[in-house]
């Protein structure tokens, strides 16, 4: 088994500014390849549970998170380590490979009405 955590900087906008919120998001993933969780995360990627995020008072106007980085757990030294650069590589074609056919699929239903 191979876990993986992956890292993003979230935060929410709110109508009143004092309670805009920045913070770091993790997600884990533990399958039998690495590419499992990087395929796992990135079909979450598109529409991301934003629950983690804290709230405000006021009426949160927009949430977003940035991707930054992917650690690999090291079963060796019992501890999690930077993911090499070829797994950062895997999981944002992934990514990118499915918001394009988001947008295909979005362009089709646009032509069909």
């Amino acid at each position: 088994m191979v876990e993986l955590r992956f890292y993003w900087d979230g935060y929410a906008v709110f109508e009143d500014e004092d309670e805009n919120v920045e913070m770091e998001l993790v997600e884990s993933y533990r399958c039998e390849t690495w590419e499992e969780c990087c395929d796992e995360c990135a079909e979450q990627s598109l529409d991301w549970n934003d629950d983690d995020l804290v709230t405000g008072e006021s009426d949160c106007e927009e949430t977003n998170r940035e991707f930054r980085r992917i650690e690999i757990w090291d079963e060796e030294t019992k501890e999690y380590k930077d993911a090499p650069q070829e797994i950062h590589d895997y999981y944002n074609g992934a990514v990118e490979k499915l918001e394009e056919e988001e947008r295909k699929e979005y362009e089709k239903r646009r032509r069909e009405n």
